[in-house]
């Protein structure tokens, strides 16, 4: 998945909320975050008590990170906000829910599996099948 999806939504709530808000991925690398020099950076520590712990809601090292729901036992990206009190907690879980609709959105866009579901039930418009069809195939053309 990109993580400018991510860094979009997370620069929108850097203009609302007083917060440092990021996410991490699996190997606990920042991949989107308010404070553009922390992108980059490792956190591969905190990975293991994120995935092992008992509640949703996590703090460590001074922030509170929360879990993206995923198809595994363990997460594929997770969401922290600073601190690690009710703020940092609610700031966290607010962060969640608009970054993991954006993650479901994504997904779904980009899932061909999806897409011919979507065409099956007819959820989804003519003109966007023949819009992608032909985006498909001029991509696929050789040229002679």
């Amino acid at each position: 998945m990109s993580g400018r999806v991510f860094q979009n939504i997370v620069l929108q709530f850097k203009d609302a909320v007083d917060t440092e808000i990021g996410v991490i991925d699996a190997e606990g690398t920042v991949i989107a975050c308010t404070e553009l020099s922390e992108i980059g950076s490792h956190w591969s520590e905190l990975v293991s008590s994120i995935n092992d712990a008992e509640e949703s809601v996590v703090p460590l090292a001074g922030k509170t990170f929360k879990a993206l729901p995923g198809w595994g036992s363990h997460f594929d990206y997770a969401v922290f906000a600073s601190g690690d009190d009710s703020v940092g907690r609610t700031v966290c879980s607010m962060a969640c829910v608009a970054l993991n609709s954006a993650k479901a959105y994504y997904e779904e866009k980009h899932d061909k599996g999806t897409f011919v579901k979507n065409i099956i039930t007819d959820n989804i418009l003519p003109g966007d099948i023949y819009t992608v069809s032909y985006t498909h195939l001029r991509a696929h053309e050789t040229p002679e």
